[in-house]
């Protein structure tokens, strides 16, 4: 099911199980989702609370059952700068398992592609799962799409478990084996999901094991095409990169799976068709960051900070840190008081 909220943003509810919206999760009308409640006082203002919707987009969250026979998800698509006005970006959305890199509106017209918002909502603590939104109103449409748009892919046990496999709701636990590819475009066999080096207090004079053996498997999926690039990066930062030139290529990369950090894989062919997935993730359980089931946004900051509403952006706290070491080095590096002011 495909619906609006009452700020404007489009939101898809997938899923073989029953995810029809409550009604006090709607708007009076019954047409929009109600995410933030409005101030009657006047009607045009938000209360910055959260409504039902809240909780029960978040139920999602545990809906699934290993014998795919229930279990639902929340996703956004058109989020890019053709988006409804007062609508969320993608780095800012929250309470939600999936979101659209790629958008095709009902003539089959690209209206959206949003690698680069992708790349920077990985910086959030858990990164959505990248898939392909294409409106489809016709057998020949569908047709058309398959061989000409951007494609979701599922690394999974077969068709009757996609949804279980590769689209459900993805947790603090998960980072599921999707990837979206041009249709020809490379195919990404494997690269790995989650990994968790548990600690003693979150001390890393206590860690575990922190080895983490990450295997690449990427191929060319058109007969004469090649594996011209790899990229892995860490949110927008390059971390690897390789250079094939290759019909295959497969390595396994010896990391520290201490390091919190979310990776994703891009793949180019030789015709320049792209694939890039939901990013191996790795962190460490215990650490003062705060990681629950709906924590798909960028940033964590105290609630004093917050500049929007239900999320903000990663650039926010990103100041303030700047602020924070410029005024430290101002200082010397010692330790100093920024001042009685209660607003800060």
């Amino acid at each position: 099911m495909s619906i609006e909220n009452n700020i404007g943003n489009k939101q898809i509810f997938v899923g073989p199980g029953n995810w029809t919206p409550p009604a006090d999760t709607l708007t009076n009308d019954s047409s929009r989702i109600l995410l933030q409640g409005v101030d009657p006082l006047p009607p045009h203002n938000y209360t910055g609370f959260n409504t039902p919707s809240f909780n029960w987009m978040l139920s999602a969250a545990n809906s699934y059952h290993p014998d795919a026979s229930k279990g639902w998800t929340v996703g956004y698509y058109h989020l890019g700068p053709t988006r409804a006005a007062g609508s969320l970006s993608m780095p800012d959305l929250r309470c939600f398992s999936m979101a659209a890199v790629a958008y095709y509106d009902s003539t089959g017209a690209l209206v959206e592609e949003l690698e680069e918002e992708f790349a920077f909502t990985v910086e959030s603590t858990i990164a959505p799962v990248p898939v392909a939104v294409s409106e489809i109103k016709s057998v020949s449409a569908f047709e058309a799409a398959v061989k000409t748009q951007m494609l979701t892919h599922v690394r999974g046990k077969g068709a009757g478990t996609v949804f279980i496999d590769g689209l459900r709701w993805n947790s603090q636990y998960d980072a599921l084996p999707t990837y979206v590819s041009h249709a020809g475009g490379p195919a990404i066999d494997a690269w790995p999901n989650t990994n968790r080096v548990y600690t003693l207090g979150a001390e890393r004079f206590v860690t575990g094991s922190a080895l983490m053996q990450a295997p690449i498997s990427v191929r060319a999926n058109t007969t004469g095409a090649t594996i011209s690039e790899i990229n892995i990066t860490n949110g927008r930062r390059l971390f690897r990169r390789f250079l094939p030139k290759a019909e295959a290529f497969t390595k396994t990369l010896l990391l520290d799976g201490y390091v919190h950090a979310n990776y994703v894989l891009t793949a180019v062919d030789s015709a320049g068709r792209k694939a890039f997935g939901t990013p191996l993730r790795t962190w460490k359980p215990g650490p003062r960051s705060v990681v629950f089931c709906g924590d798909q946004y960028v940033g964590h900051c105290f609630r004093a900070f917050l500049n929007r509403l239900n999320g903000h952006r990663y650039s926010q706290c990103q100041r303030l840190r700047e602020r924070w070491h410029a005024a430290r080095a101002r200082a010397g590096g010692t330790a100093f008081h920024l001042g009685s002011d209660t607003r800060r």
